[in-house]
């Protein structure tokens, strides 16, 4: 039986989910802040202690960026009977395209070596890599990020089997809060970066070390930006819906 026979998503029935699924609580904002600061404590061990280059702090983001895509398209077909959800998530091409995009991105830059791309260095690149993700604990970065965002999907599966309703999805809105916290300081850093490039630019891109730590901070900055922008968006429809419904 079917929870829900909307065709899609609307505003009002978007506003009411992010309201009902949503956390601001401070439990909600604690485990958030603990599992950032983890990730982050591991990518930082890895700077200092073992040179972690810069490329390498974007894998967690990767991770979890295709892992939405896939544990999204199984939830569609298999798990929430939403036709909204489905109508959003039900992508295969979508996620399929992605993979192969990040795919072929690690590739050309494991291929690319004193200014031009070197086919044959893309196999022991990989092994290599793979290597590095163990021996720099940068692996369980990945494992806590994948772990913590299928734990919270059972968690939200589970109530919207008892509640009902239209099936809005945590990691979705998650990765969305972030995005348009790049969007919204992307433009600045990069034009103070370039535009000032004989100061700030030499600082940043240094060395590799200090390139890490330049990404590390954006990076960092993200993240943080996106709980808080998701934490203050959830109390403010929460407020609206509240003063709109006495």
């Amino acid at each position: 039986m079917k929870k829900n026979s909307a065709k899609s998503y609307t505003e009002a029935a978007y506003d009411a989910e992010i309201a009902r699924t949503q956390r601001s609580d401070w439990t909600y904002v604690g485990i958030r802040v603990t599992m950032l600061a983890i990730v982050f404590c591991l990518l930082a061990r890895g700077i200092a202690v073992y040179g972690l280059r810069a490329g390498f702090l974007f894998l967690p983001l990767a991770a979890e960026f295709l892992t939405v895509f896939w544990v999204g398209l199984f939830l569609s077909y298999f798990v929430v009977d939403c036709p909204a959800f489905a109508k959003s998530s039900r992508k295969p091409i979508l996620a399929l395209g992605w993979t192969l995009a990040i795919a072929a991105i690690i590739c050309g830059v494991l291929a690319w070596d004193n200014g031009g791309f070197h086919v044959d260095q893309i196999g022991p690149g990989w092994a290599a890599g793979w290597q590095d993700l163990w021996s720099m604990g940068l692996v369980w970065a990945l494992v806590a990020g994948v772990i913590g965002l299928l734990f919270s999907t059972v968690s939200e599966v589970l109530r919207w089997r008892r509640t009902g309703g239209v099936f809005v999805w945590n990691s979705v809105f998650n990765l969305g809060t972030r995005l348009t916290v790049v969007l919204l300081l992307g433009v600045p850093v990069l034009f103070l970066v370039f535009g000032f490039a004989d100061s700030i630019g030499t600082w940043v891109f240094g060395t590799p070390e200090q390139t890490a730590w330049f990404v590390y901070g954006c990076l960092l900055v993200v993240e943080v930006g996106g709980l808080a922008l998701g934490v203050l968006l959830h109390r403010n429809v929460a407020g609206k819906r509240a003063s709109t419904n006495p």
